[in-house]
């Protein structure tokens, strides 16, 4: 029963009905679950395809293996001042694993485990839902891009191994026993999650607290620990010691070159809408409902622009050192993860309000992916869902002809971004790796949310028709995921030679000290996986920037020539991705004197280069890699800076 306040109207509500209620049902038998976990896993494994150990996977796997080999890591920049390795667990776990089984299977298995992991939790998290919508719901969290946060380039579920791999399922375990009343198993999940990644698992804190709050102001008490953690930081405890900390200007200066994706005021007019959007949608999707995962969101509501503010307070305006650490606007995270899990209820209830519900249904689905994948116009797209809304909660009742205008000028829409999003995914797969290409044509169908999710639904809609209509969906499903787990491993060939490698065995280790500084150009996972050895300079290595003064120093000094190396390799990146195979190659070539300048680069240099490109100078060995895939090989080549002139 809802309170009278709360009692929604047949006209006006937006609360979603139980489809399940409707003629033609999903049904509870294990043949359909089989069906419905089929199509899931079709998209999991379609949209977000492995192509190995990369962005910040290459820094957990580097953290992992500074504890096998802790010599050559004293060396490296990113571990010689130390990291926030030593808040995680996380790495540790991975080099025992480390110790019996090489990089490629250790970092797939927990890929695997975790994506295993999310998928119990997303259906626990929307267990109060009715069957249908429980898989819309979970279809529409896997197959979105899953990007949050200041300039979008942070994700949840992400296709590659970090920390946050798995203390992201196991905050949603915690947030579902809380929302089940079991406070000792979400304790301890959220204890294990903290351990695993604390900036992952603290906003999830802030949430379960408003939401304890909600419920009995009682748990308010619980804001009295701030006592505690202010004595820590006045007796000079670390990290809380920081509390009472701001950066200098030259460290601040570092972290805004380097790691200004942790500042909100560093968020684009696409970030804020994408936001906004995310709260609308949950605000809608719960309105009226008093069932748990209903008051989740609501405290979810409360807690974000709280912490959002904090983080913009204290990191952008007051240059706090532990505020800006803890990148308090991570909740956007959890935000994000709500929004998707609540669109299919919202929009199943708009679809059935009639014609001017279901142009607001595929409005709102069209602006949340158009917002999800980074689209410069989806803010508009976001402004019409809202209009569109409006229309459909107001007793206006325009001319049916417009309405079916808007509704095709909307789907006319949405294709455009569709048809967007190919272009995008087409081009991104023509730029250069090695030589060789980033992924394979067939996934661009799954990476496709406003195609993907419109044809699953399709699929699940012939399910339910009869037994004809229910084999061919089943030999449709059974085709989507025999190829989207046949074509889920796309490493390139040199990924695979890497990550399969035995470490520290290569023509080039043998010729480099074990204490040297090497820079591999473009390859940090080969200096560390490979070599064994001490990085140079990389941009992966800049994250450490925040979180060590000496670090970010040290960085300083080197990050001038490492520009001056690069500079032709994004220019060549970006006429790729604009301009497709149609561009000049010369763009792309090594410079020179950059590179071998790096050499003689003060107040430090590293003691070796590694590089595709032959200068003859100081080259003091070759290798030949062969791909075996109809590419061409590449020829690497060694420099050593003590035999250039």
């Amino acid at each position: 029963m809802y309170p009278p306040h709360l009692e929604p109207t047949p006209r006006h509500s937006i609360l979603p009905v139980n489809l399940a209620s409707s003629s033609t049902t999903l049904g509870r038998s294990a043949w359909t679950a089989a069906f419905l976990l089929l199509v899931t896993l079709s998209i999991m494994l379609g949209a977000m395809p492995y192509r190995g150990i990369r962005h910040d996977g290459i820094l957990y796997m580097g953290q992992a293996l500074s504890h096998l080999n802790p010599a050559w890591a004293a060396n490296d920049l990113f571990f010689a001042h130390g990291s926030q390795d030593q808040f995680s667990i996380f790495s540790r776990i991975v080099a025992w694993l480390l110790r019996r089984f090489d990089a490629a299977t250790v970092d797939m298995t927990l890929l695997r485990g975790a994506w295993l992991v999310w998928l119990v939790v997303l259906f626990a998290l929307v267990r109060d839902f009715s069957p249908r919508q429980r898989w819309l719901s979970v279809l529409a969290v896997v197959a979105a891009s899953h990007i949050y946060g200041t300039t979008r380039i942070f994700s949840f579920l992400e296709p590659f191994v970090t920390a946050r791999t798995w203390a992201e399922p196991v905050t949603i375990l915690a947030l579902v026993a809380l929302l089940r009343g079991r406070i000792a198993m979400s304790l301890t999940a959220f204890a294990l999650a903290m351990a695993l990644h604390p900036l992952v698992a603290l906003p999830a804190g802030a949430i379960a607290l408003a939401y304890l709050i909600r419920e009995d102001r009682r748990w308010a008490a619980l804001l009295l620990l701030a006592m505690p953690i202010a004595g820590l930081a006045i007796a000079g405890v670390g990290p809380f010691a920081n509390l009472l900390r701001t950066y200098d200007a030259a460290w601040f200066q570092a972290t805004v070159m380097a790691n200004d994706t942790v500042y909100v005021s560093e968020w684009t007019i696409s970030d804020g809408v994408a936001a906004l959007a995310h709260c609308g949608v949950i605000w809608l999707a719960c309105r009226g409902d008093d069932k748990p995962f209903a008051r989740l969101g609501r405290a979810t509501l409360v807690a974000s622009p709280i912490l959002c503010l904090i983080s913009f307070i204290g990191a952008d305006v007051l240059h706090n050192v532990l505020v800006t650490q803890l990148q308090l606007w991570r909740v956007t995270w959890l935000l994000d993860l709500l929004a998707l899990a609540s669109l299919p209820r919202l929009v199943c209830s708009q679809w059935q309000l009639g014609p001017k519900g279901r142009c607001a249904a595929i409005a709102v689905f069209v602006a949340m992916y158009a917002l999800d994948d980074l689209l410069p116009t989806g803010w508009m797209f976001a402004v019409w869902a809202a209009m569109a809304l409006m229309l459909s909660a107001g007793h206006a009742d325009p001319k049916p002809w417009v309405l079916r205008l808007a509704t095709i000028a909307t789907v006319a829409g949405g294709i455009g971004i569709a048809g967007l999003q190919v272009q995008k995914s087409m081009a991104q797969m023509g730029m250069h790796e090695q030589g060789m290409k980033m992924g394979e044509p067939f996934s661009i169908f799954f990476a496709t949310p406003l195609i993907a999710l419109p044809a699953m639904v399709a699929l699940i809609w012939l399910w339910e028709r009869g037994t004809a209509p229910r084999a061919i969906a089943s030999a449709a499903a059974l085709a989507l995921f025999g190829l989207a787990a046949t074509h889920w491993d796309q490493r390139s060939p040199w990924a695979r030679y890497v990550e399969s490698a035995s470490r520290g065995v290569h023509p080039f280790a043998a010729l480099i000290p074990p204490d040297a500084q090497v820079y591999w150009h473009e390859q940090t996972a080969a200096t560390w996986i490979l070599l064994q050895r001490a990085n140079f300079m990389s941009l992966s290595q800049a994250s450490g920037l925040l979180f060590n003064r000496e670090t970010a120093m040290e960085a300083l000094e080197r990050i001038p020539a490492f520009l001056a190396v690069m500079v032709n390799t994004q220019t060549c990146a970006n006429l790729e991705r604009f301009g497709g195979a149609h561009f000049a190659y010369p763009a792309c070539e090594l410079p020179r004197q950059a590179f071998l300048g790096f050499c003689k680069a003060r107040p430090t240099h590293p003691d070796f280069l590694v590089a595709s490109t032959d200068f003859g100078t100081g080259v003091i060995a070759r290798w030949n890699f062969d791909p075996r895939d109809g590419s061409p090989p590449t020829t690497y080549a060694l420099y050593d800076c003590s035999k250039l002139q």
